[in-house]
């Protein structure tokens, strides 16, 4: 199997806010688990010079085009938010990342242990 291949699974998950919940549809394997982890820490951050927090958002905002396939997420317009347009999601709060990236972490640590356990039986 080529990487290319591998990458082109995406899967569906839901992502629960106090307000509603945004569904999203991602590759899981198109980045690495540092990479998620480094996505996490950057996502949580705060501080800096306005260059630095810029900076942040924009690793973020690429990492984030990469993964996502599709979402339902929409401007406060109405008007559907393109999860490739690294641009737009550098207005996108840094919240909504953080939530999706922590989603994400979740679904995958839970399909590895479901793995692990019917590997195990």
């Amino acid at each position: 199997m080529r990487i290319s291949q591998a990458k082109s699974k995406a899967v569906e998950l839901e992502v629960e806010f106090d307000e509603g919940s945004l569904n999203i549809v991602y590759r899981p394997i198109s980045y690495s688990l540092n990479e998620l982890d480094e996505m996490q820490a950057e996502s949580v951050k705060t501080g800096g010079t306005k260059d630095e927090r810029k900076a942040r958002m924009s690793r973020i905002a690429t990492m984030i085009s990469k993964m996502i396939v599709s979402w339902d997420l929409e401007g406060d317009n109405g008007e559907p938010i393109d999860p490739t347009d690294i641009s737009a999601l550098q207005d996108i709060p840094s919240n909504i990342f953080t939530e999706i990236i922590m989603a994400v972490k979740e679904h995958n640590e839970v399909g590895k242990a479901s793995a692990s356990n019917s590997d195990a039986g």
